[in-house]
């Protein structure tokens, strides 16, 4: 047997070398039982952290899943283009459910953050518009006099 064929969460198959598998590192999220799951947030720059944390915390820490020991913890992790990054670490004892409660931990990040009026923010372009009519007029004078 040269090939290891592994079933992904969403029931496909990957078909991987040994010698990959031998020569690569393997991660293993069920072999001590409980994993964090990290859940990407974003605010606005004019929000506080410490406010969104406040707003943030009950809300996944009471999710049915979430272990209460060790705590949840909301952290900032990055100043994003335009967001300040968040980043809600929750811990559950069943790996099986790490894609579930990820989804339930974010969806109640938003429903928080929302009923608190906190903006999340989404990326924008600021557009400057230079004024160069004058310019234009300058140089059709110039090409003008020298067509003549």
């Amino acid at each position: 047997m040269r090939t290891t064929r592994i079933r992904t969460m969403e029931n496909t198959f990957v078909v991987i070398p040994n010698r990959q598998i031998i020569g690569d590192m393997l991660v293993n999220h069920s072999l001590y039982g409980e994993i964090r799951i990290n859940v990407p947030v974003g605010i606005a720059y004019k929000e506080k952290i410490a406010h969104a944390r406040s707003v943030l915390l009950p809300a996944i820490a009471k999710m049915p899943h979430v272990l209460s020991h060790p705590p949840a913890e909301v952290v900032a992790s990055a100043l994003g283009d335009s967001s300040v990054n968040l980043q809600a670490r929750v811990w559950i004892d069943d790996p099986a459910g790490e894609r579930s409660t990820f989804f339930d931990v974010l969806e109640a990040c938003k429903v928080a953050l929302d009923d608190a009026d906190i903006e999340i923010p989404f990326p924008h372009l600021q557009l400057l518009i230079e004024d160069v009519s004058d310019k234009a007029l300058a140089s059709v004078a110039t090409l003008h006099r020298k067509s003549s």
